[in-house]
């Protein structure tokens, strides 16, 4: 949502660093996944390392459009997905999570005690 980018640019940016010379280049950018990627990003030169996907699993209808969205940015055997969500939604959840899987990434579940019995963690791979 671009209304949240500056909170969002704001906590990526003034986050401590832990590397004294750093190299990487992080890029907050709003993301509309019911249009497709490729429209608004540019992958196919520098495609990213990780898609980090906070609380955008809560309505059944958004589900394939994210998932899509997310497949279409992964760059096989180079891109980590982190997904977060608030366990609100049950189904949009499972078809979320089944989605996933079907589309070819390798899931694992991670931290599950960290974050609360309301949140679930997961983390992605897909190689091909």
């Amino acid at each position: 949502m671009p209304a949240l980018l500056p909170l969002l640019q704001k906590n990526v940016f003034s986050a401590p660093s832990t590397a004294s010379t750093s190299t990487t280049t992080i890029t907050v950018t709003a993301l509309d996944w019911t249009l497709p990627a490729q429209r608004q990003l540019d992958v196919r030169t520098d495609p990213p390392d990780i898609l980090l996907v906070v609380d955008c699993i809560y309505h059944p209808m958004l589900v394939r459009p994210l998932l899509t969205t997310m497949t279409a940015l992964n760059a096989p055997g180079h891109t980590l997905a982190l997904v977060v969500a608030e366990l609100r939604a049950e189904d949009s959840l499972r078809d979320f999570l089944e989605g996933w899987i079907g589309l070819g990434w390798r899931l694992w579940s991670i931290a599950e005690s960290l974050l609360g019995p309301r949140w679930g963690m997961w983390v992605a791979w897909c190689a091909n």
